[in-house]
């Protein structure tokens, strides 16, 4: 059990685009596909996940999802509908409910805070 817990953890629930790997839109990373790489049940998994790192699975995973939009934000120039999918979300509409929920703001508005304006760059 200990390994899935590590192998969840090690993992921001998102791969490269066209790997098909766990966390893509194609094949997304969740409790169950977590659950089977531990050769356990969901509900097993789950409640051991929470003992060992006291949060839920999804709460975890959601939370890995939105440092990863957020560094993409702060670094890239890349559509919210590619951060959205390299984060993980796979729609924007999904990554801008759970970014609001998480930080209190809209995707692009926390873009904008890390990119200088023209006028305040004069």
């Amino acid at each position: 059990m200990a390994l899935a817990v590590a192998y969840a953890l090690s993992s921001t629930g998102q791969a490269s685009p066209g790997t098909g790997a766990p966390g893509t839109p194609a094949e997304p990373l969740d409790v169950a596909a977590m659950a089977r790489h531990a050769g356990v049940s969901p509900r097993t998994f789950a409640r051991r996940f929470r003992a060992e790192t006291g949060t839920t699975p999804l709460r975890w995973l959601l939370s890995r999802r939105v440092l990863e939009a957020r560094r993409l934000l702060e670094q890239t120039d890349l559509s919210i509908d590619r951060v959205a999918w390299r984060a993980g979300f796979g729609t924007a509409a999904s990554l801008r409910e759970h970014f609001r929920r998480a930080t209190a703001t809209t995707p692009t508005a926390y873009r904008r805070s890390f990119r200088p304006t023209a006028a305040a760059a004069a």
